[in-house]
């Protein structure tokens, strides 16, 4: 739940249609942002993935730019555009120090881990013949659980080996059991 200082501005873009975005989108989500930024006279804006490469990459939006990393920086596509980015940003913030040490053109770089502590160590199961998924996070809408529930079922079909185990605490949790 946002406090009730924060202010929620929606760009018109559906999420289900917005991914994959095509170009044409791209550049209508690029103007909406850029004219909502300055005309909030924000003093930050934080974005990630593809979406942060090609806003930063592009355009100067008069604030502090912060990009979030999810992943290894060489696996973003448009390597190009990530080192204009990489440049341009204020801040990085990178999941492992491995990813942070990517990011040599930055300015500044942080690295904020998830909070499981010692995910690095934890042993890689490439062999395994159960079949469990497992997802951990808040349960709200825009993390899309219901979807994997969905696809859960398309793919284990009737198969009594197979679960999916969600984790996790929020507005969506009783629709959600409901699902299971």
């Amino acid at each position: 739940v946002l406090s009730d200082s924060v202010r929620r501005i929606r760009l018109g873009v559906s999420k289900r249609r917005a991914l994959p975005l095509k170009l044409w989108q791209m550049a209508e989500v690029h103007c909406r942002m850029r004219r909502t930024m300055r005309r909030e006279k924000a003093d930050v804006m934080v974005s990630a993935g593809l979406l942060g490469v090609l806003l930063f990459g592009v355009q100067n939006f008069g604030c502090r730019e912060i990009f979030e990393s999810h992943g290894p920086r060489h696996r973003l596509p448009l390597q190009w555009l990530v080192k204009r980015m990489e440049r341009k940003v204020d801040l990085v913030v990178a999941l492992t120090k491995g990813d942070t040490a990517e990011y040599v053109r930055a300015r500044e770089v942080a690295t904020i881990p998830n909070f499981i502590r010692g995910y690095e160590a934890l042993p890689r199961y490439d062999n395994v013949k159960k079949k469990d998924i497992v997802a951990l996070g808040r349960l709200t809408e825009e993390k899309g659980h219901d979807l994997l529930i969905g696809a859960c079922d398309m793919a284990f079909g009737t198969a009594r080996d197979k679960r999916l185990r969600i984790y996790g605490d929020g507005c969506c949790r009783d629709r959600l059991l409901r699902m299971m």
